[in-house]
């Protein structure tokens, strides 16, 4: 097999950074206290994501888990609530900071060929911030489900350095930067249904649109309550419909995320 020329390899680092950012999780159990109490809790996850994507000009592509955790530099999943009586209020942050250098001997078209040898260094940071507010419309001991409304932001920052250099051209060097936010409000329907006291199944669906023309998200997990900390393992599907003139027309991450939530 041949390896991956350099702008293949750059296609697929614009791509993860591009993609690998959004995420939301639904409310999960609160610990008994009164209703007119505060309940706060935080939750700390991972997702291990696969992403999917139609790009104007080079079609579908997909970037599996483990070529993203290959150039994550830093990256932070965090989610927070705070809940009284029926109402929530909840946020959702990831950030992620991806970084890739690659090298290769390439044959530039110029006559019969001149040897050129090209480095590339690609950084992004990415941010999504997902807050919402839910309100609880049914509550019974097996099954509470809440109304929610919110906005997305997703931001990607990108700085891409090549530097080509030949015996007889000498050395060229080029950057390209740019930044790229959509805000998006969103509406949906959260839930929880208790299967034991300690086991239960939190979901979360929602949908909306903005700068985006639609984004879509289901999340299912499986989670289990001990004295004061939660385990939670789960998966997630989100997406996005961009508008045209871009060239990220679609995408879609989806994967299993395993979390840990603790309640004071």
């Amino acid at each position: 097999m041949q390896p991956d020329p350099p702008t293949s390899r750059l296609a697929r680092s614009l791509l993860a950074a591009a993609l690998l950012t959004a995420s939301s999780s639904p409310a999960l159990a609160a610990d008994a206290k009164g209703p007119d109490d505060w309940h706060f809790d935080a939750l700390l996850y991972g997702w291990a994501a696969g992403i999917g994507a139609d790009l104007q000009r080079s079609g579908a592509a997909w970037i599996g888990f483990a070529r993203l955790v290959d150039d994550l530099d830093m990256a932070f999943m965090g989610a927070f609530g705070a809940s009284k009586d029926k109402w929530r209020f909840a946020a959702d942050i990831l950030y992620m900071d991806l970084s890739e250098k690659d090298s290769a001997t390439l044959t530039v078209p110029i006559g019969s060929g001149i040897p050129a040898s090209v480095n590339v260094q690609v950084e992004l940071k990415a941010w999504i911030l997902d807050p919402n507010v839910q309100y609880r419309f049914y509550d019974t001991d097996k099954l509470q489900l809440s109304a929610l409304a919110g906005a997305r932001y997703l931001s990607i920052e990108g700085d891409v350095n090549e530097v080509v250099t030949t015996s007889s051209l000498g050395r060229v060097a080029r950057e390209v930067d740019g930044t790229k936010r959509w805000w998006d409000g969103v509406v949906g329907v959260s839930g929880q249904y208790n299967l034991t006291k300690r086991w239960y199944v939190p979901f979360l669906a929602d949908v909306g649109t903005g700068d985006s023309r639609l984004t879509w998200q289901v999340v299912a997990a499986l989670g289990y309550h001990f004295d004061s900390v939660d385990a939670v393992f789960g998966y997630r599907h989100l997406a996005w419909d961009f508008k045209g003139g871009g060239s990220l027309e679609d995408l879609f991450v989806t994967g299993p995320y395993v979390g840990v939530k603790f309640s004071f």
